[in-house]
């Protein structure tokens, strides 16, 4: 069951003899509704902190491929070169 911080202050309890103060139930029930809304105000600041993060991981996820993806081109490029170095050389000779 959810609740909310207004639903948690406007909860009513039945009386009866020997039953609880209204008062501090009362009280007690606005300190419940307040933790709980700075809980949610948190919470839902922390969501937006993970979106955030998730999409700078993303970013660099990328930023990493791409980073593969030159150095694999590089790589496969110097070993063209030094094969044609190689038979050049062979030739020369």
């Amino acid at each position: 069951m959810k609740l909310t911080p207004l639903e948690i202050k406007q909860h009513q309890f039945d009386k009866s003899l020997r039953g609880y103060d209204v008062g501090e139930v009362q009280s007690f029930l606005a300190l419940v509704a307040s933790e709980v809304e700075q809980l949610q105000q948190k919470n839902s600041e922390l969501q937006e902190q993970v979106q955030g993060l998730n999409k700078r991981i993303t970013h660099y996820e990328k930023v990493e491929e791409a980073i593969h993806e030159t150095l694999q081109t590089t790589k496969e490029s110097v070993a063209q070169k030094m094969e044609q170095a190689r038979n050049e050389a062979k030739t020369a000779m």
